[in-house]
C-alpha cells in the first residue's frame, strides 16, 4: 500500500512539474533474469522456419472456456480437452507469467528455471535440467492435465510427453504486442480462465494506449537493443515495444528482420541516439557500440529482462520504463538548453520531447498509480 501511495504522488508531482515545464519522472526499476524470447528455451524460431503467428492459432473471436473443446496448436497437433485443467506445467517463463497475471497461477504445478522470479514458485517443482532444456522425466512425474510449450522445445521432448499420455499445447513465436494479447487469451481459454484473461488483455490495452497516446509519429529517437551479440529487428515483439514506447527500431532502420547481428559499418551509419540495455548488462565494448551518440552522451536505458524478453503481459512495464527514460533524457536535455547551454541554433522553448507531447504526458504518467497498484 505504501508503494501504490507513494507512486500515485509520484505522478502526480511529475505532473505538476511537467506543466511548470521541468523534467519528467526517472523511470522504474525491476529485477531480472534470464528471459524466454531469445536463446535455447526462446519463443524465436529460425526465418527459415514455416510456423503460423498466435494470430493464426487462435480460432476464435469470442474466448471459449467450455470443456471439452478441440483446439490446434501452432505446430499442427490437434488435441481434445476433456475438462478443465486442474493442474498445468509450463515449460517457459511467459506462459508462466500469463498464468500469473490471469489469476490461474493456483493451477501451476511445474516451471522451468527461468520462471522463479514469480512469487510463489518456490514450491512449484522445476522442471528443467542443469543446462536449461526440459526435463520429461520431471514433467512426466507430476502428470499435469496440461503442459504449455514454446515451439522451440525439442520435437522429441514433445514426443516423449506426448508419447506419456500429456496433452502439451504448442505456442508460436510472438511477433508483435498483438499477439501477446492473443497468446493470453489463448492460454486463459486452455486453463479454463477466460474471465481473467480478458480482465488482463483490457489492462493491457488501456496501459499500452496511454503510452501511444503520449507519443508522436515524428522525431522519435533512435534506440539500438542488443543482446548477446545480436539485435531484434522488424518482425519481433522487441521491436513493437521499442517503437510504442516512442523509439525508432535501429535494427529495423538498417533493414533487418527478426533476431540478426548488426555489422558495425551499419551500426556507425545509423548512430543510435539511445543505448537500451537489460538491467544488470553491460553496455557492450565493442568499438562500434562504444563510439555511437548514445554512449559518447551517455545515453543509456534500461528495461526489466523478464519484461522485456517475455512476450507475455508484464510487457506493459517494459514500454512504460522505456518511454519514462527517454522523456526522463530528453526533458533533462530541454532544462539544460532553458539554463542557457543552447548553441543559439534552437527554436524550441524547451517544453517539448522529441517524440512525446506534453499534455499526453500528464495523463501517461497519471497511470503510474494504476500500474503501481497492479504490481501490488
Amino acid at each position: 500500500m505504501t508503494r501504490t501511495r507513494t507512486a500515485v504522488l509520484v505522478a502526480l508531482v511529475a505532473c505538476a512539474a511537467l506543466i511548470a515545464g521541468a523534467a519528467a519522472p526517472a523511470a522504474a526499476a525491476a529485477g531480472g533474469a534470464p528471459a524466454d524470447d531469445f536463446g535455447q528455451n526462446a519463443e524465436v524460431v529460425d526465418a527459415t522456419t514455416a510456423t503460423p503467428s498466435i494470430a493464426d492459432a487462435a480460432q476464435d473471436d469470442q474466448l471459449n472456456c467450455s470443456f471439452p473443446r478441440t483446439v490446434t496448436d501452432a505446430g499442427g497437433e490437434e488435441m481434445t480437452i476433456e475438462q478443465e485443467p486442474e493442474t498445468i506445467v509450463t515449460l517457459n517463463p511467459s506462459a508462466a507469467q500469463t498464468l500469473w497475471e490471469i489469476g490461474a497461477r493456483d493451477k501451476v504445478v511445474g516451471v522451468s528455471q527461468y520462471a522463479t522470479y514469480l512469487d510463489g514458485t518456490d514450491n512449484r517443482t522445476i522442471v528443467s535440467n542443469e543446462d536449461g532444456t526440459t526435463s520429461a522425466e520431471k514433467v512426466v512425474n507430476l502428470d499435469p492435465d496440461l503442459v504449455l510449450a514454446p515451439n522451440t522445445v525439442a520435437n522429441e521432448t514433445v514426443d516423449q510427453l506426448r508419447n506419456n499420455g500429456l496433452t502439451v499445447y504448442q505456442f508460436a513465436s510472438a511477433s508483435s504486442i498483438d499477439d501477446v494479447y492473443d497468446k493470453t487469451e489463448r492460454i486463459g481459454e486452455l486453463a479454463g480462465a477466460c474471465e481473467g484473461a480478458t480482465e488482463t488483455v483490457e489492462w493491457m490495452q488501456t496501459e499500452i494506449d496511454a503510452v501511444r497516446e503520449n507519443v508522436s509519429e515524428s522525431d522519435r529517437p533512435s534506440v539500438y537493443f542488443e543482446f548477446f551479440g545480436t539485435t531484434p529487428g522488424a518482425g519481433t515483439f522487441q521491436h513493437d515495444v521499442i517503437t510504442t514506447a516512442g523509439g525508432q527500431n535501429t535494427a529495423a532502420q538498417a533493414g533487418l528482420d527478426g533476431w540478426k547481428q548488426i555489422n558495425d559499418e551499419q551500426l556507425i551509419a545509423q548512430d543510435p541516439e539511445f543505448l537500451l540495455v537489460l538491467e544488470g548488462s553491460e553496455v557492450p565494448d565493442r568499438e562500434a557500440v562504444q563510439s555511437t551518440s548514445a554512449v559518447q552522451n551517455d545515453r543509456i536505458i534500461e528495461a526489466n529482462n523478464n519484461y522485456m524478453q517475455q512476450p507475455a503481459p508484464r510487457v506493459v512495464y517494459a514500454i512504460q520504463e522505456i518511454s519514462e527514460q527517454l522523456q526522463q533524457y530528453e526533458s533533462d536535455s530541454g532544462d539544460s538548453t532553458a539554463d542557457g547551454e543552447s548553441d543559439g541554433n534552437d527554436s524550441g522553448s524547451g517544453d517539448s520531447v522529441p517524440g512525446f507531447g506534453v499534455v499526453p504526458a500528464v495523463a501517461a504518467l497519471l497511470s503510474v498509480g494504476v500500474l503501481a497498484r497492479r504490481r501490488n
